[in-house]
């Protein structure tokens, strides 16, 4: 099975920046246009490595393509109600214009 997507959007906050395992991470969302204008996609991505050191550079309103896979994390709340989240692991972040001002 492929597993890969390409994501064309704006960042819509500031890059979160951390480390788990001695490994560099960066999380941000990226919001696109839906198939209206009322419709908007929001996607959660995360970067690791060299990637996650150029993605902290970005700032909000960054308009990047994505590329990476979908990743649905599953889990249960203490009161056994089924959570899940999907997001994207990139492994190429590419900014296609500068931020708007």
């Amino acid at each position: 099975m492929l597993n890969e997507v390409r994501l064309i959007g704006n960042l819509a906050d500031e890059p979160e920046t951390g480390k788990a395992k001695a490994t560099a991470y960066t999380k941000f969302v990226v919001i696109g246009n839906g198939r209206t204008d009322t419709q908007k996609a929001v996607m959660p991505v995360t970067t690791f490595g060299k990637v996650a050191s150029f993605a902290a550079a970005l700032h909000k309103g960054h308009r990047v393509l994505v590329i990476g896979r979908l990743q649905t994390d599953r889990w249960q709340t203490q009161d056994n109600q089924p959570r899940s989240k999907t997001s994207v692991i990139a492994e190429l972040v590419i900014p296609i214009e500068p931020q708007k001002q």
